[in-house]
């Protein structure tokens, strides 16, 4: 049963690689939704304070950072992030490191920043704080606002672009024959970026076949990301929760269902 993995390049691949070692009876393929460009590299690693905190936006974010400046540099501080997917990142890049991430839903800026101001009241040492905030070179989200209090001094620092990836032949050809190779295909929605960037590559498939493959089984990470799905054609959207551990036992359910 393959499962399509919508996800930023490079490292959808690497998630695809991950799954598929977890999950070995299942066949993991990547269908990179966008490039992310690390923004960091041939930049110094700023000297920060061991008080600073670093808000991370995204996975990519997260290994943009140990790219350019290494995984001790990133486990020295203390890390905000958003949901439990940066969380993870974080983690398996730093096992050691002091992470912070909102448990329940909503997994936002907004929810975020509440834990910090909550951890911020618990500080024993009510001194000047650094915090530096890593995330898209488009983000809309006004975290200075967000994170605003006495003696905090927030800084933000573009780590990543991302682009939309060219629409590959090859993966149009692949497309094309897996209606033919299996019975049931699957889809990993990772972003509403992805979902916009899968339905222009079904959308350049012919009709048919665009329409066959909006009718499988379509997993999205996030409630946005499902409207964003249903939106865009996707007739049978389920919202999961967030981590590596729920997606592989819903497609392991899917597979023993056989749908």
């Amino acid at each position: 049963m393959p499962v399509w993995l919508t996800h930023a390049a490079p490292r959808g691949a690497r998630l695809a690689e991950q799954l598929q070692q977890a999950a070995p009876e299942v066949e993991w393929i990547s269908l990179p939704s966008a490039t992310v460009h690390n923004l960091l590299l041939g930049q110094q690693a700023p000297q920060l304070p061991l008080s600073a905190w670093l808000v991370l936006t995204s996975p990519s974010t997260i290994d943009a950072i140990v790219q350019a400046w290494g995984h001790q540099w990133l486990g020295r501080h203390r890390l905000l992030v958003v949901g439990p997917g940066s969380a993870h990142q974080a983690l398996f890049h730093c096992p050691q490191a002091w992470v912070f991430a909102p448990r329940v839903a909503p997994f936002d800026a907004q929810a975020a920043a509440a834990l910090w101001h909550r951890e911020r009241v618990l500080d024993e040492a009510h001194t000047r704080t650094e915090v530096w905030v890593f995330g898209g070179e488009s983000s809309q989200t006004d975290w200075p606002a967000l994170l605003a209090g006495p003696g905090a001094y927030v800084r933000l620092k573009a780590a990543v672009r991302t682009e939309p990836s060219a629409l590959s032949p090859l993966i149009l050809r692949a497309l094309s024959h897996a209606a033919s190779e299996a019975r049931y295909h699957h889809w990993v929605l990772t972003s509403r970026q992805a979902v916009s960037w899968t339905g222009q590559v079904l959308d350049a498939l012919e009709a048919p076949l665009g329409e066959h493959f909006r009718r499988y089984p379509a997993l999205a990470l996030h409630e946005v990301i499902a409207r964003e799905a249903q939106a865009n054609g996707f007739t049978r959207v389920e919202v999961l929760e967030p981590g590596q551990a729920a997606l592989i036992d819903r497609v392991r359910g899917l597979l023993s269902d056989g749908d």
